[in-house]
C-alpha cells in the first residue's frame, strides 16, 4: 500500500527522537515533562497497529525513562475529515495492543509501564471529539464520582494544529524541520495555491535551503507539497528559485521526478496484477463456454447460431447456472431461458 503522505511526512520527521522530544516538551502537561528523562527517548521499532490503524492514522511508539522507570509514549496523528465520537475508546484499544506487546517481549514481567497517548491532530476544522473516556460514560456527574474506580479513565494528549496560531507554532523549541512538518500538516491542504503556501512559509524554508547537509530533509517537504497539492513542479521549482533558492529549487525537481517514476512502477504494477486477474477470468469464461457448447450439443444436437452467440457473450456466473441447469431440462430454451 502507498503510505499516505500525512502518515510519511509525520514518521520521517518525528520518528528522530530529538524531533519527538522537542514536540512532546511543547504538548506534554509541565508536570509530566519535567519529570521525564528526554535524553532517554527511543524509538521502538515498528508501527504498533499499523493494521488497525488503516489510512487515517499513523503512530510512533517511544520508551522513556519517567521518574527513575521506564515509560511508554504512544503518539499517533490523526488526520480523518470527520471527528471519531468514540476516539478515546479506539485510543484505550491501541494502549492495550501496546501493553499485550510489551508483555510478549517481558514474559516475566508483573507489571506495566505507564502509557501517554499523544494525539497530534491536523483533521480539517479542528478536533470535535471526547478527549476523555469520562466523556463517554453515560453516567452523570454525581454517578461518575461513584462509578468512576471502577472504570477505565484516562485523558489523551492533544496537539490540535487546526486550533493552534501560526505564531505559537513557530515560536516553539524545535528544529526548523519539525516546526515546518507541524505548519505544512496545519497549511498545505487549506492553502489557497502553492504559491500562498511558499511565500507563507518561505523564511523557514530558507533555513533549509541555507544548509547544505539538509538535503533530506528538503526532499521530504517538496515531496509533501507535491503529492498534497498535485502541482505542476516546473512552475513550482521557478518560483522556489526566486522566493527561496537554488537548493529548494533542485529538490523540487529531483523529487518530481523520482515520484514520477515510483507512480510509472506502481502503474505498471497494477497494470500486471489486473492482465493477469483479467487473463483467469478470460480463460475461465471461454472453458466454461466450450464446455456448455459441447454439452447442449450432445444433448440436443445441431444449435442454432443465435444459441453459440448467447453462449459466448455469457458471463463465468451465468456460465454456471446453465450448467447446472442442462442436467434437467428437456429442451436448449429451458437451459438458458431466465
Amino acid at each position: 500500500m502507498v503510505p499516505n503522505p500525512h502518515d510519511a511526512l509525520f514518521k520521517t520527521v518525528f520518528s528522530d527522537p530529538a524531533m519527538a522530544a522537542a514536540e512532546l516538551r511543547a504538548v506534554l502537561p509541565p508536570a509530566i515533562a519535567a519529570r521525564m528523562e528526554f535524553d532517554t527517548l527511543r524509538l521502538e521499532s515498528g508501527a504498533l497497529v499499523a493494521r488497525e490503524l488503516g489510512d487515517r492514522h499513523a503512530d510512533l511508539l517511544f520508551s522513556v525513562r519517567l521518574a527513575g522507570r521506564v515509560a511508554l509514549v504512544f503518539v499517533l496523528l490523526e488526520h480523518q475529515s470527520e471527528p471519531d465520537a468514540l476516539s478515546p475508546l479506539r485510543l484505550m484499544r491501541y494502549m492495550v495492543l501496546v501493553w499485550e506487546r510489551w508483555l510478549a517481549a517481558h514474559p516475566k514481567a508483573t507489571r506495566l509501564p505507564p502509557i501517554i497517548p499523544v494525539v497530534v491532530s491536523h483533521a480539517e476544522g479542528g478536533w470535535r471529539a471526547p478527549r476523555s473516556m469520562d466523556e463517554l460514560y453515560d453516567l452523570s456527574e454525581a454517578d461518575l464520582a461513584t462509578f468512576g474506580r471502577w472504570l477505565p479513565r484516562f485523558d489523551l494528549v492533544l496537539d490540535d494544529l487546526a486550533a493552534q496560531d501560526e505564531a505559537a507554532l513557530r515560536a516553539r523549541t524545535m528544529d526548523v524541520y519539525a516546526r515546518l512538518a507541524l505548519l505544512l500538516l496545519r497549511d498545505t491542504r487549506a492553502a489557497p495555491d502553492e504559491d500562498a503556501l511558499i511565500v507563507a512559509l518561505a523564511d523557514l524554508l530558507r533555513e533549509l535551503e541555507d544548509d547544505p547537509a539538509r538535503e533530506a530533509a528538503r526532499a521530504t517537504v517538496m515531496s509533501y507539497i507535491l503529492l498534497v497539492r498535485r502541482v505542476d513542479r516546473v512552475r513550482m521549482a521557478q518560483r522556489l528559485r526566486t522566493l527561496v533558492g537554488p537548493r529548494m529549487q533542485e529538490a523540487v525537481m529531483t523529487t518530481g521526478e523520482e515520484l514520477m517514476r515510483e507512480g510509472e512502477q506502481r502503474g505498471l504494477e497494477r497494470g500486471l496484477q489486473r492482465g493477469r486477474a483479467e487473463g483467469v477470468q478470460t480463460g475461465l469464461q471461454k472453458g466454461l463456454q466450450q464446455t456448455l457448447l459441447r454439452l447442449l450439443g450432445h444433448r440436443f444436437g445441431r444449435l442454432d447460431r443465435k444459441v453459440v452467440a448467447r453462449v459466448r457473450a455469457a458471463r463465468p456466473e451465468q456460465l454456471q447456472l446453465w450448467l447446472e441447469r442442462i442436467l434437467t431440462a428437456e429442451t436448449v430454451e429451458a437451459v438458458l431461458g431466465a
